[in-house]
């Protein structure tokens, strides 16, 4: 079923006062973080993952050829902070698809990203469908200081470049400490 982008919406499931603690402050440098997001192109089966820097440290993209997500995989798995794969998915928990062990243990490394980055932008192919959306660190903060749940921002399909495999994401807006020579 194609869905129209504006009536797409996405929805985060988490206390979101915790992304300061698991996400945002967990990380002190961008190895561990691009480490992070390698395992989770692990766990998608992907065979291949470029990850491509701006001369000018403005974004890092991150693209795999894995198996892509819906938008029901994007919220039920992605954009829920602790989802457990290994308890919760009965067929490719503990193995994936092409019979890997699954790295991810506790549905938090996704959060890594924006230790080094105030937007993150998250795009999925699967079944022929590219879904995505924008979170930026100014809109948790807000939605935490609303008391209310936070709704990343749906891209339109259109919006990936057609070059990209099944799952992308751009890592956009570094903190301005970070541009400026700090190693995040």
């Amino acid at each position: 079923m194609m869905r129209n982008p504006s009536e797409t919406t996405f929805e985060m499931t988490v206390d979101l006062n915790v992304l300061e603690h698991l996400g945002i402050n967990l990380y002190s440098n961008i190895a561990a973080v691009l480490t992070e997001a390698v395992a989770n192109a692990w766990d998608a089966d992907a065979s291949s993952v470029q990850i491509r820097v701006d001369p000018n440290r403005d974004w890092i993209e991150i693209e795999d050829d894995g198996v892509g997500m819906s938008v029901d995989d994007l919220n039920g798995k992605y954009l829920r902070v602790g989802y457990r794969r290994r308890d919760e998915d009965a067929e490719h928990g503990r193995r994936t698809s092409r019979g890997r062990p699954a790295m991810g243990r506790k549905g938090l490394g996704k959060l890594s990203l924006f230790a080094i980055a105030n937007v993150i932008e998250v795009q999925s192919s699967k079944n022929g469908q590219t879904h995505g959306f924008r979170m930026s660190v100014a809109g948790i903060h807000e939605a935490v200081r609303g008391k209310r749940p936070y709704h990343p921002v749906p891209l339109p399909p259109c919006h990936r470049p057609p070059q990209w495999s099944p799952s992308g994401i751009a890592v956009m807006e570094p903190p301005q400490d970070r541009r400026n020579g700090a190693t995040p």
